[in-house]
């Protein structure tokens, strides 16, 4: 390489040059021209390891910026059964991810044995960062390992929830049918106004119904459990629309 080429140039100098010459009857130093060379070699060598470990860092530092980012999207904790999907979705492709920066790494790790070589002295940050790269996939292989463990937990918490929920759910669709049976009874004009406004919020109501009922449904996909119908929503919409179209 270059950087032994011109410490062998410098050892080179320094056994062949003497430290002095002589001409005749006069005596020459060569002492400052012999030391001139030498330092010219060795400052070329330190210049040469200066810029493998500049790029070393910045490489390490990418690398870093990387795993920074995996480690970002594995600490989102999810609030909802599509948001642990989402988290599922990232999780499979984080080996993927690392096994490509695990070139980066490898090419990193051996510039620092390189400098490691020439006894280069790297300074503590740069040490710092040179383990922090290097553990970077066995820090990525616990956190999914732990992301793992509490997405199992969540998962049954909020399948538990939806269930709940959907009782309470097939409730409601109860009373709602009640009260468009009931319907019927409001014949008395003088409380037009009155109907009017329980028309309207029995149609918010079942639309909301409806939107509840997909939501349930596709919740019930992402659990892979058997999808409930909801036909009763459809019913009781059926059944309203004589008085929703007043």
């Amino acid at each position: 390489t270059l950087i032994i080429k011109h410490q062998q140039e410098a050892e080179a100098m320094a056994d062949s040059i003497p430290d002095s010459i002589n001409v005749g009857m006069f005596v020459v130093r060569a002492t400052d021209v012999k030391e001139h060379f030498i330092q010219k070699h060795q400052q070329m060598s330190t210049l040469i390891l200066d810029i493998i470990a500049t790029n070393t860092s910045q490489s390490s530092n990418k690398v870093c910026e990387e795993f920074k980012t995996i480690h970002h999207e594995l600490s989102k904790f999810p609030s909802n059964i599509e948001d642990l999907c989402t988290i599922k979705e990232y999780m499979a492709t984080v080996n993927g991810l690392v096994e490509t920066l695990q070139v980066s790494i490898d090419s990193t790790l051996v510039k620092y044995s390189a400098l490691d070589e020439f006894k280069f002295g790297l300074p503590k940050d740069q040490f710092e960062l040179r383990w922090k790269v290097f553990g970077w996939p066995k820090d990525v292989e616990d956190q999914m390992n732990n992301v793992n463990l509490m997405l199992e937990k969540e998962e049954k918490r909020y399948l538990t929830d939806m269930k709940d929920e959907q009782a309470g759910f097939e409730e409601h669709l109860n009373s709602l049918h009640d009260e468009v049976r009931h319907f019927h009874q409001y014949t008395d004009v003088a409380r037009v106004q009155q109907v009017a406004s329980h028309v309207k919020n029995l149609t918010r109501q079942l639309t909301e119904a409806t939107e509840k009922s997909r939501l349930f449904n596709a919740r019930e996909g992402l659990f892979n459990e058997g999808i409930t119908e909801y036909d009763k929503v459809a019913t009781i919409t059926k059944e309203f629309e004589p008085y929703s179209m007043l």
